[in-house]
């Protein structure tokens, strides 16, 4: 009887802690909503959509040369990065991905980019990680006042970390190829490739990006349990995004082409992006509602 007594008082126990969990978690996000509109996060998210939207040429060939020094193969950085556009982005029509990839082999050539057209295509996406960084500070209520460089500099390292990320992104997005790379350089093909192989590692990936991203590019005190809740309310916005693609298909893809003809792309590939900025920054408020003004290394005396 007394094990009976404890098992139904364990159980007990973890219904109630399930409750409060979900009571905290569904109050944490309401009020990470308030905090969003209160901060015009909106407003912010809009400003990333457009130099991410201006710097989307720049950043492709980026990436490429990152990717490209990497595997020393210009092929496969474009074939990995092409792909992952495809794979990330809402469908568009087949003909935008091949203009973009002829936009690229005309801009690369045959041998790449030298150091001095990477450092000029980095500079040229310094728009969109100096977004992320003002957006960051605009949310945890830090005023944007890092003197003439510091903001900058932040800004870069910023960027730089970004940049590392979707090189990685790219690369497991890229599983079947990644795990032949794997089997011929001699590593084998055990149960790290099968993790591989699978959507856990990158999703992991992310999840442990984001949380350092919230957690260090903030201008206040963040516990890391915060910074986990904003990132994976970020996570989960973007699978709710790609899981609800078929609503676009069903009901707008129609009068979008009605509208808009061609460019009816654009405004897709506009949308989501606008999307994944808006999430960004939503996850940010989450993980940053409820913390007090003041920047760890800006308190005035």
């Amino acid at each position: 009887m007394k094990s009976v007594a404890k098992l139904n008082q364990f159980g007990e126990q973890i219904e109630n802690q399930s409750v409060e969990f979900m009571r905290t978690t569904t109050l944490r996000l309401f009020n990470g909503l308030v905090l969003f509109k209160k901060r015009k996060g909106e407003v912010v998210a809009g400003a990333s959509t457009f130099f991410t939207i201006l710097s989307f040429g720049p950043l492709v060939l980026l990436l490429i040369s990152l990717l490209g020094y990497l595997f020393h193969d210009n092929s496969m950085a474009r074939d990995f990065v092409m792909n992952g556009i495809h794979l990330s982005f809402p469908k568009v029509d087949p003909w935008i991905l091949r203009n973009i990839e002829g936009l690229v082999e005309a801009q690369l050539g045959p041998k790449g980019s030298n150091f001095v057209q990477v450092l000029f295509l980095a500079v040229t996406c310094m728009g969109v990680s100096t977004t992320f960084v003002f957006g960051i500070n605009t949310i945890s209520k830090v005023d944007p006042d890092g003197g003439l460089f510091r903001d900058d500099v932040k800004s870069a390292l910023v960027g730089f970390c970004v940049a590392i990320f979707l090189v990685l992104l790219l690369i497991l997005s890229q599983r079947q190829i990644l795990v032949e790379y794997i089997v011929e350089a001699g590593f084998g093909n055990g149960p790290f490739t099968t993790i591989i192989e699978s959507n856990i590692f990158a999703s992991f990936v992310t999840l442990v990006f984001f949380t350092f991203f919230y957690k260090l590019s903030a201008s206040i005190e963040v516990k890391y349990t915060d910074a986990f809740f904003g990132a994976a309310t970020f996570m989960l916005c973007f699978l709710i995004g790609k899981s609800f693609y078929w609503i676009y298909l069903t009901y707008f893809k129609d009068d979008l082409v009605a509208e808009h003809g061609h460019f009816y792309n654009f405004i897709v590939i506009l949308l989501w992006v606008y999307y994944l900025m808006c999430s960004l920054f939503y996850g940010a408020s989450v993980a940053y509602v409820g913390k007090k003004k003041g920047a760890k290394s800006r308190k005035k005396k």
